[in-house]
């Protein structure tokens, strides 16, 4: 018995015999009511004859009865007193009476045994009586084996209603399941999408941020070498300034003391160019001092930028590798969700193949849309 989805049984032969079964149980129905009725006709009809036997015997008694009493007295016995006019009037007017009950009694009974003659002829004979209660019986037993039939269809339907009811709470309860792991997948792709996004903008954010650190990354290391050629230079243009300090101070200090010599005692020129040339000494340490400061500032901002450097490249190698980890993440995740989803379509495919050919099922929109 083919059963659709909803539960309502399609063409099916356990539904055609079951019809043939009600219309044979209706026609078996008519003619045991047909029977009955005949049967209780045939029982007041013999009621009715004995009813009217019963009254035909009854008036058979009086008339007996009235035969049998004595006949009247002579006249010239009977006694004054009784023999009156009201007396042979009342006797006269009973007489009639009972002459016309006993007419009528009479014509009742031959109209009874008319009747009864009448319906003997239309009763059957003991032949048809058993054939008629032979096939009674007949029906009877056809009518017994099929209620047994029907009861075994109305078994089967139930169980095959019961199956489709458990068939469609499983439907349901997949479908329940189709959506719920379907939202859910969407939930994480959304996610891994949304992670995906954001490494995509923190790589294009860090690529901003490299760009120009990459453009200018030989103008960098031009700018150091530039930066070194002149902290050289400086360093060798205050070494040649002090080497020129020293000796001009040595030549000073020969001068004033050959001076010194030849005048025999200290001068004040010798002792104010001592000073001097010890003033220009301290002004050239602070300015080598200063010099050494801003060399000092320069390295420490070259090495600020080379470390930002390898910062950014170190963070750019493990933005990449992570967004090729979250591909391939996803591409595992989209071959999961791939997979069951085809399991999902190809169990519910299966429990949709009972839809009668040219009719849409109602779990046929979820397949379109799986299609799709």
């Amino acid at each position: 018995m083919v059963i659709s989805l909803n539960g309502t049984p399609v063409s099916s032969p356990t539904r055609q015999f079951g019809s043939k079964i009600d219309e044979d149980d209706l026609r078996a129905q008519i003619v045991e009511k047909k029977l009955a009725s005949f049967v209780q006709w045939i029982t007041q009809q013999d009621v009715r004859i004995a009813e009217l036997e019963y009254a035909l015997s009854e008036a058979q008694n009086e008339i007996v009865q009235l035969r049998r009493r004595p006949a009247a007295p002579p006249a010239a016995k009977q006694s004054p007193v009784c023999h009156t006019a009201k007396t042979e009037e009342r006797l006269r007017a009973e007489n009639t009476a009972l002459q016309a009950k006993i007419r009528t009694l009479t014509t009742s009974l031959e109209q009874s045994r008319t009747e009864a003659r009448h319906l003997r002829a239309q009763l059957p004979d003991e032949g048809e009586l058993d054939t008629l209660a032979a096939r009674i019986d007949g029906l009877e037993r056809q009518v017994q084996v099929e209620a047994a039939e029907r009861a075994a269809v109305i078994v089967e339907r139930d169980e095959n209603a019961a199956k489709a009811a458990r068939l469609r709470d499983e439907v349901e309860a997949l479908n329940a399941r189709l959506w719920a792991s379907d939202k859910r997948h969407r939930k994480e792709e959304a996610g891994l999408r949304a992670q995906v996004d954001q490494a995509r903008q923190s790589r294009d954010r860090i690529n901003q941020l490299i760009s120009p650190l990459l453009k200018t990354n030989t103008d960098a290391q031009l700018l150091e070498s530039v930066v070194a050629q002149a902290i050289s230079q400086i360093e060798s243009r205050h070494h040649r300034q002090l080497e020129h300090v020293r000796a001009r101070h040595q030549e000073e200090v020969d001068q004033a003391r050959s001076s010194l010599t030849d005048l025999g005692r200290p001068g004040t020129w010798g002792v104010g160019a001592i000073n001097k040339l010890v003033a220009e000494r301290d002004s050239l340490k602070e300015q080598l001092a200063d010099s050494a400061v801003r060399q000092s500032r320069l390295e420490e901002t070259v090495s600020r930028v080379m470390a930002e450097h390898e910062g950014l490249d170190r963070q750019c190698s493990a933005q990449a590798d992570m967004i090729q980890r979250l591909n391939m993440a996803l591409s595992d995740r989209e071959t999961v969700l791939d997979r069951e989803i085809g399991s999902l379509y190809d169990r519910l495919s299966e429990y949709s193949v009972a839809q009668t050919p040219g009719r849409r099922g109602p779990y046929d929109s979820i397949l379109d849309g799986l299609d799709g």
